[in-house]
């Protein structure tokens, strides 16, 4: 319960930086002052958590779900961040379809595309996360990455 309130709350937190940044300052306010962005973040907070508890009244499960949701879409970006941090050779390509690659996975577990059954009993953020480090990993070798390159130039 606390790894999936810990998540929560980053996803709330997350969500009104977005929303007040990207959106109210970007479109509605661009003069608006630091305090102001405060102030209307701290609001969006409270309105998010408000639909957030309107969202858990209905059965128990549907904030685990959510939260298992979220936790996979954000797992994707795990090999992508790891293969940017320690690799000086890694292509923005293979970043950005391995990245394409792992959220339409997700879709596709979330609709039924793909069958529960290619989880091999795991919960389907572990072999999403395989697939999406795979794909770093065969996307960083040097013959690939040269034809890759030789095609942008």
């Amino acid at each position: 319960l606390a790894a999936l309130m810990s998540t929560l709350d980053s996803q709330l937190l997350a969500l009104s930086s977005m929303l007040t940044r990207d959106i109210y300052f970007a479109y509605f306010r661009k003069t608006a002052s630091l305090k102001e962005q405060t102030f209307v973040g701290r609001v969006l907070i409270v309105l998010l958590a408000i639909i957030g508890l309107i969202i858990a009244k209905n059965p128990p499960d549907t904030i685990t779900a959510i939260a298992t949701q979220a936790f996979t879409g954000l797992a994707v970006l795990f090999p992508t961040v790891i293969a940017v941090l320690y690799s000086r050779t890694i292509h923005p390509l293979t970043c950005i379809v391995s990245i394409l690659v792992g959220e339409a996975a997700v879709i596709g577990f979330q609709l039924g595309i793909i069958p529960k059954s290619l989880t091999f009993g795991f919960l389907p953020v572990v072999p999403i996360v395989a697939l999406s480090g795979l794909i770093i990993i065969v996307g960083s070798i040097k013959p690939i990455r040269r034809l890759v390159d030789s095609r942008e130039s």
